[in-house]
C-alpha cells in the first residue's frame, strides 16, 4: 500500500486574507474527515460563499465521491457489506458469495429500489427481498451503498438467476444520475465481449429505473488485492484479459473512465469480467455529464488529465493509465497513489511519479515493471496508444520475450527524485512533498551552484575511479545447486578471487530470468543468462560461454514418441520467467504444440528421478555437464525423445544440436539424439567497472573451464548482434549497434 505521510506544501500568499483564512479552515475540516458541503459553506460564510465554492467546488465533489479515508477503510473491514452506487467511490465488501458491481476498494456502484432514503436504505432494501419486481423475484441484497442497491434475482420468464441494479430515488432521482445510470446500461450491453458483464434488460417499472445483468459468482479483484500482492504472472494474465475487454469497449466508442479493482469481477473459473460503466463516455457524440475542470472518477486510479478535470484530453490512453494503476495494485497490494485525503491524492496523481513496484515487491520482473510504469506515464503520449498495444506487450512478457516498454534507468529515477527538492519544484512550478532528505539535498544544491566547476571535476574523478575499481566482494548469480550455471560459477570463483585479490561469492538463484533481475537491481555483479534475457537496457554481455541443450525427457515406459505427443500431458517446463521455460515454449511453438493444452505442473524435472506419477515429461534446457540431468538419464528410468527436422527451426536463439552417445555414456543411448541448443552467456550490468570485466575475461579465455560445448574466443569474436560491455566489445572487435532481436 503506497500511503504518503509527508507534510503538505505551504500555501502561497494572497491579497485576500479573509478568503485565505476561510479556505484554510475548510481544508482542515476536510483533512480531519469532518463533513463539508455546499450548504455548510453558504451557511458558515454567506458573504464569501461564491468565491469559496469557485475555489473548492472540485475538491468538495471529489471528497464526496472518494469514499472513506484509509483509516475508515481499514475499520470498514469489520463492518457489514457496503457498496457505492453512482459516480465515483465508496467502500464495499462482497457478501461472500458473489456480486456484480465490484467490491471493496474505496469505491463501487449500484442503485436502490423505489422510495429508499438516507437512514432507511438498508432496512427497506432488505424488506424488498422476496418481492416481485416486474419479471424479477428479488432473492437477496448483494451490494448496497449511498446511491442504491443491487439484488440477486430470478428472472421469472427465463428461469435464470441475474443481478438487478436499481437507481435510488425512483422518480426523485437527479436527472444526471438517471443519465449516468442509462449510460452504464447501454455501455455494458453494447459490446457483447465475453469479459464484460452482459446487460440483459433496461427499463423502468413504476418510476423505478433498473437494468438486469449477469449474476457473477466469485469476488472482485479488490478482494484479492486486500489479501496482498498477487503472483506477478497471474497479475499479467488478468490484466491482459482486462485490457482486451477494454480495447473492445474502445472499438465500440466507449471509454470506461473508472477502471479499478472493485470494478473487475473474478468468476468461479478465475475469469476476469469488467463491470460498472457508470462513468463511461461515448468517444463521439455523447454529451459529457461533467463540466470542464471537475474531476470525476476514483482518485487513486484516475489519469492525471482526468484528475485535473481536462475532459477534452480524455481518450483510450486514459483507460490505459487506469489499467496500469490496476496492475500496480495487483503487484503491490495497493494503488500507486492514495493519501490521507482525496484532494491530496489528486495532487499526487497530477504531480508525483509513482514508486517502482519492485521497491514494494522484489519478485516483480523488470519487464513487467516497465509495462506498469509505461501505463502510468504522466502524459498520454508517454503511455501505450491503446489497450491492444498494452495487451501485446503483456503477451511478450508472458511468452518470455523482451517487452517494448523501456525500464526506468537509474538516472531517470534520480532525476525524478531531484524534482521534489523545494528549490527545483519552485522553479518548475510543480507541487512537491519534500522529505528531510530533499531539504538536505537543497543545501547541497545551493553549495554546488557556488562551486560547480570544482564539483564537476570531483565527480569526473570519482566516476573515473569507480570505473577502474574492482568491487569487493564480487557476486556471481548462478542457478540452482548441481546445475551447470552453479558448476561454472564455482569453477570461476577461486580463479577470479586469486587473480583480482577480492572475495567472490556465488549466489544461488532460480535461473536465467532471476539472474537478469539480480543484475538489473545490482544484486549481482556477474550472472549467467540465456539469450532471451539479454535485455540491452539491463545487461551487457561479457562473453558467450557454452551451449545449453534442450532435453525432452520422459519415463522409460512412456508411450510418448515425439514432442507432438506431449499435448494434454503433465509437463515440467521449468520455473516461471526462466530461460529454461522460454526455450521450452519456443520449441513447442515450432512443433505446433499448444502450450495451453499442456497439463502444466510446477513440479521440478528432477522429480522424474523419483518416478513421480504426477509428471509425464519434462523439457529441460541445460548444459551437457549438469549433474542432475546426467543422473536422471543414467538411472535407467528415463529416456530422451528426439526432435525431427531441426535444421528448419527458425528462431534467433536455437540451433540444431546432436546429443552424442559419449555425452551420457551411462545412459545407454541407442543412437545419437537430434535436438536443439541455445547459448549461455556471462553478463554484467551496464556501467560495470572495467576492471571487473577485464579480469573476468582473462579468466575465461586464459584458463577456460572444461565444459562440453564450450565456446572459444575465436567463436565469441564472430558473435553478431549482442550488446557487449565496452571492454568485452574491444576485446572481440565488436560494436553495440547491431541490435539482436530478443524474442
Amino acid at each position: 500500500m503506497n500511503s504518503h505521510q509527508n507534510p503538505q506544501p505551504d500555501q502561497p500568499e494572497s491579497d485576500h486574507p479573509e478568503l485565505d483564512q476561510a479556505l484554510a479552515s475548510l481544508f482542515r475540516r476536510l483533512d480531519n474527515g469532518e463533513p463539508v458541503d455546499k450548504e455548510f459553506v453558504k451557511r458558515t460564510y454567506p458573504e464569501l460563499a461564491d468565491e469559496i465554492l469557485a475555489v473548492i467546488g472540485t475538491s468538495l465533489l471529489v471528497n464526496e465521491m472518494a469514499g472513506p479515508t484509509i483509516e475508515e477503510e481499514e475499520a470498514s473491514q469489520t463492518r457489514s457489506p457496503d457498496v457505492d452506487l453512482e459516480a465515483d467511490t465508496d467502500a464495499f465488501e462482497p457478501g461472500g458469495e458473489s456480486n456484480n458491481v465490484g467490491a471493496p476498494d474505496d469505491e463501487t456502484k449500484v442503485a436502490a429500489p423505489p422510495t429508499l432514503v438516507a437512514g432507511e436504505s438498508q432496512d427497506m432494501a432488505a424488506e424488498l427481498v422476496g418481492e416481485i419486481f416486474g419479471d424479477y423475484e428479488l432473492l437477496d441484497v448483494i451490494g448496497r451503498g449511498g446511491m442504491g442497491v443491487v439484488y440477486k434475482a430470478r428472472q421469472i420468464s427465463m428461469d435464470r438467476v441475474v443481478a438487478v441494479k436499481m437507481i435510488q430515488g425512483g422518480r426523485l432521482a437527479a436527472p444526471e444520475n438517471v443519465q449516468r445510470f442509462y449510460t452504464e446500461a447501454r455501455a455494458g450491453g453494447r459490446t457483447g465481449h465475453p469479459n464484460i458483464v452482459a446487460v440483459y434488460q433496461v427499463g423502468e417499472i413504476d418510476g423505478q429505473h433498473f437494468f438486469s445483468m449477469d449474476y457473477v459468482e466469485g469476488e472482485d479483484l479488490n478482494a484479492q488485492v486486500r489479501r496482498g500482492p498477487m503472483d506477478p504472472r497471474q497479475a499479467a494474465e488478468h490484466l491482459r484479459t482486462i485490457a482486451l475487454a477494454i480495447e473492445d469497449a474502445h472499438q465500440h466508442g466507449i471509454l470506461h473512465r473508472d477502471l479499478k479493482p472493485a470494478n473487475v469481477l473474478i468468476d468461479r473459473d478465475g475469469r476476469p469480467l469488467v463491470t460498472d460503466f457508470g462513468l463511461a463516455k461515448q468517444v463521439e457524440g455523447d454529451e459529457d455529464l461533467t463540466a470542464t475542470g471537475v474531476a470525476v472518477g476514483t482518485p487513486s486510479y484516475m489519469a492525471p488529465e482526468q484528475a485535473a478535470g481536462r475532459h477534452d484530453e480524455l481518450g483510450p490512453e486514459t483507460d490505459v493509465y487506469a489499467l496500469g494503476a490496476l496492475l500496480f495494485a495487483l503487484l503491490t497490494g495497493g494503488p500507486p497513489f492514495r493519501s490521507e485525503t482525496a484532494v491530496q491524492t489528486i495532487l499526487d496523481v497530477i504531480h508525483r511519479e509513482p514508486q517502482a513496484p519492485s521497491s514494494l515487491n522484489d519478485s516483480i520482473d523488470p519487464g513487467l515493471e516497465a509495462i506498469c510504469l509505461k501505463c502510468l506515464a504522466k502524459t498520454p503520449e508517454g503511455r501505450y496508444r491503446s489497450a491492444q498495444e498494452l495487451a501485446d506487450d503483456l503477451d511478450r512478457f508472458l511468452d518470455g520475450r523482451a517487452v517494448e516498454a523501456t525500464p526506468m534507468t537509474a538516472w531517470r529515477r534520480r532525476l525524478i527524485w531531484l524534482r521534489d527538492i523545494p528549490l527545483v519544484a519552485a522553479i518548475s512550478g510543480r507541487h512537491a512533498r519534500p522529505t528531510p532528505a530533499h531539504r538536505r539535498a537543497q543545501w547541497m544544491l545551493l553549495a554546488a551552484i557556488m562551486s560547480a566547476p570544482l564539483l564537476a571535476m570531483a565527480a569526473w574523478y570519482v566516476d573515473h575511479r569507480i570505473a577502474q575499481q574492482m568491487p569487493n566482494p564480487v557476486l556471481i548469480a548462478a542457478g540452482s545447486k548441481g546445475g551447470v550455471y552453479d558448476a561454472f560459477s564455482r569453477g570461476l570463483q577461486p580463479a577470479l578471487a586469486e587473480n583480482a585479490g577480492v572475495e567472490v561469492e556465488v549466489v544461488e538463484s532460480a535461473g536465467s530470468g532471476a539472474n537478469r533481475r539480480l543484475l538489473a537491481t545490482r544484486g549481482a555483479h556477474l550472472a549467467l543468462l540465456q539469450h532471451v534475457d539479454l535485455v540491452p537496457q539491463q545487461v551487457h554481455v561479457i562473453a558467450p560461454l557454452y551451449y545449453e541443450v534442450v532435453h525432452v525427457v520422459v519415463p522409460i515406459e512412456s508411450d510418448v514418441r515425439s514432442i507432438e505427443d506431449l499435448a494434454g500431458r503433465r509437463v515440467s517446463l521449468g520455473p516461471r520467467n526462466s530461460g529454461m521455460r522460454a526455450a521450452a515454449t519456443a520449441v513447442l511453438k515450432h512443433y505446433q504444440v499448444d502450450v495451453a493444452s499442456l497439463r502444466e505442473t510446477e513440479r521440478s524435472y528432477a522429480d522424474l528421478l523419483d518416478g513421480d506419477a504426477r509428471l509425464d515429461a519434462a523439457i529441460v534446457t541445460i548444459g551437457l555437464s549438469g549433474d542432475r540431468i546426467r543422473e536422471i538419464l543414467s538411472s535407467g528410468r528415463c529416456k530422451l525423445i528426439p526432435l525431427v527436422d531441426t535444421a528448419n527451426i527458425r528462431h534467433p536463439t536455437l540451433r540444431p544440436f546432436t546429443i552424442e552417445i559419449e555425452h551420457y555414456p551411462a545412459a545407454q543411448l541407442e543412437a545419437p539424439v537430434q535436438t536443439v541448443a541455445t547459448p549461455a552467456f556471462l553478463a554484467t550490468y551496464p556501467g560495470a567497472p572495467d576492471a571487473l570485466v577485464r579480469t573476468t575475461l582473462e579468466q575465461l579465455f586464459e584458463r577456460p573451464a572444461n565444459i562440453p560445448g564450450r565456446i572459444t574466443r575465436d567463436q565469441a569474436s564472430a558473435w553478431p548482434g549482442i550488446t557487449f560491455h565496452p571492454v568485452a566489445g574491444e576485446l572481440f572487435g565488436m560494436t553495440n549497434d547491431l541490435g539482436m532481436p530478443n524474442d
